[in-house]
């Protein structure tokens, strides 16, 4: 696997190869899953834990990452719930709800600011030390069917859904942002609200 040094700026870094090192990595996990696929209430519910970490394998300052250690990777998630919920009140409406929950992924946190020859020096934490908040959502749904006569060749279905019905601002990235003296994080969502929406089909 590979990584990237401590400091690495990757915004048009013309010679990125210079900043790439070589990592170790190894990763395990478990998953369960429970179902019932018949019936009115129909449901599904899934669980991973799986953990991913890496340690650095350079031998000159540059190239060790958090002393050598094991540390999780960018991608190391180690809870995920998925539960779906599908319910039948006749052959032509059907209604279902969707909720995910996942462990926020890793972040590197600025921890201080110290001075050197008049210019402020930014301190961070160990690579992937802590993690942005986790993640949550849940999603609505009504399908309505049209004539579901066989003879007819194509059946049209009406869905009308409403995603992130809680509206939650999952945090997508955090990244900072040193102005003056002061280091300041700002937080980056992607659909913080509910989003309503119809959708129109054909079954052929």
């Amino acid at each position: 696997m590979i990584d990237f040094k401590a400091g690495t700026d990757l915004i048009m870094d013309e010679n990125i190869e210079k900043d790439v090192i070589n990592m170790k990595g190894k990763a395990y996990g478990l998953e369960l899953v429970l179902k019932k696929t018949e019936g009115e209430i129909r449901y599904s519910i899934s669980y991973t834990y799986s953990r991913t970490f890496i340690k650095s394998l350079g031998s000159f300052s540059e190239e060790i990452i958090n002393s050598g250690k094991w540390f999780p990777a960018n991608y190391d998630k180690p809870n995920d719930l998925v539960v779906t919920l599908n319910y039948l009140f006749s052959r032509r409406i059907s209604f279902s709800s969707d909720y995910t929950y996942s462990t926020g992924r890793p972040i590197t946190y600025p921890v201080s600011t110290y001075y050197m020859y008049d210019n402020a020096v930014v301190d961070y934490s160990d690579r992937n030390q802590f993690r942005i908040p986790d993640y949550s959502r849940l999603d609505l749904s009504l399908r309505v069917s049209g004539n579901l006569r066989s003879n007819k060749i194509a059946h049209p279905n009406w869905t009308f859904s409403v995603y992130n019905v809680l509206g939650r601002q999952n945090i997508y990235s955090i990244y900072f942002k040193k102005e003056g003296a002061v280091v300041n994080g700002y937080k980056l969502s992607v659909f913080g609200r509910a989003i309503p929406s119809v959708t129109y089909s054909f079954n052929f």
